[in-house]
């Protein structure tokens, strides 16, 4: 499958499962990980990211570490200060290697200290 193809295909994919209720939130440490959660459950994470105005503040409440669902091996001092995030609309879970690679060319990763996981965009 040529890329013009694959993208036809990605479009279609993300406009029929879901990518306007739906975004799969991406952790890239050693491996890249993958959450699908609704878009309401996306923009509540990103407010709880941006409560605090003061990005150094030691009070925050809630960091994109404190995402349930991702697994965690162990390594903290390894690959906290590697760690990124992103969200893609839709459920890429099938080509989230596709999504990285070549199909979304507008990729703002976060990092783990993140105000706000910013949506990958075509």
């Amino acid at each position: 499958m040529n890329s013009t193809a694959m993208k036809k295909y990605t479009n279609h994919v993300v406009k029929e499962c879901n990518g306007e209720d739906t975004v799969t939130l991406v952790r890239k440490r050693v491996v890249f990980e993958e959450k699908v959660v609704s878009r309401k459950e996306y923009e509540e994470i990103n407010q709880n990211l941006k409560k605090t105005t003061d990005e150094c503040s030691i009070d925050r409440e809630f960091y994109a570490d404190d995402i349930e669902g991702f697994e965690d091996f162990g390594f903290s001092d390894f690959t906290d200060c590697y760690t990124r995030y992103i969200a893609f609309p839709g459920d890429v879970t099938n080509f989230t290697d596709d999504a990285i690679g070549f199909l979304f060319s507008e990729q703002p990763w976060s990092d783990y200290l993140t105000q706000e996981i910013q949506e990958a965009s075509a």
